[in-house]
């Protein structure tokens, strides 16, 4: 097992939650894939204009078209592998850590409020998850290491909560060089979730993700996250 600052020695996620930094204006469950495809591109382009995978434009900017095809290649392949209970047709992000103090910290620190939720509290049922980023994950497939920092067996598989617990407990939490891993959780329901809100220390601008991974400032690490090149609204 990878020896990890955050330990995790049994089968169960006991101690695990899951938080998602968020514009207070479009609420927790808002996601840009719900929106019709020309408006989420605008959408894209006027807020993280800079995301996505191949060349850059001189001002850093990148096709968001081709990133929101490849974002809902990736929600495709998840909706078809998760197992889960599908309410939504999109998932909803969540970063999942058992260091909820450090990593709220963090997102609140760029403005978005925090919604801070205890894995026991929650359907599970409804909920898949992934080791690193699902977008790494699905480039995973096909031998391509987007968005992610190393390379793990793993990678490529989405897993129910009993899969992640096995995952963790066998694995660890850290990446190689003992910095931590992104763990994601993709809920799939527009259920209402009961959890503590955190909210935001300054003004959301920049935004942040999830991860609390501002936009589009390049790459900040988080003490619990290891954040990807990637962000999402």
């Amino acid at each position: 097992m990878v020896k990890s600052a955050f330990t995790h020695d049994n089968t169960t996620l006991d101690g695990f939650y899951v938080l998602r930094g968020y514009d207070r204006a479009a609420g927790v469950m808002s996601s840009v894939m719900d929106l019709p495809k020309a408006d989420a591109i605008a959408l894209m382009e006027k807020i993280h204009g800079h995301r996505g995978t191949g060349d850059a434009d001189e001002n850093g900017k990148r096709s968001q078209e081709k990133y929101y095809n490849e974002r809902k290649a990736t929600d495709d392949w998840l909706r078809e592998n998760a197992g889960a209970v599908m309410e939504r047709q999109n998932p909803v992000f969540f970063a999942l850590t058992n260091d909820p103090d450090t990593v709220k910290k963090f997102m609140t620190a760029s403005g978005s409020d925090v919604l801070v939720v205890p894995l026991k509290d929650l359907d599970l049922s409804k909920w898949s998850f992934t080791f690193d980023d699902s977008m790494a994950n699905f480039f995973a497939r096909e031998g391509k290491s987007f968005f992610r920092s190393d390379e793990h067996p793993l990678h490529g598989t989405v897993m129910d909560a009993g899969k992640m617990a096995k995952a963790i407990a066998q694995y660890g939490t850290n990446l190689p060089d003992g910095t931590p891993r992104t763990f994601e959780a993709q809920y799939w329901s527009d259920a209402p979730l009961k959890g503590e809100v955190v909210p935001g220390r300054s003004p959301a601008t920049p935004k942040a993700d999830e991860y609390g991974r501002d936009k589009p400032a390049a790459e900040p690490l988080a003490p619990a996250i290891k954040p990807e090149a990637r962000v999402r609204p």
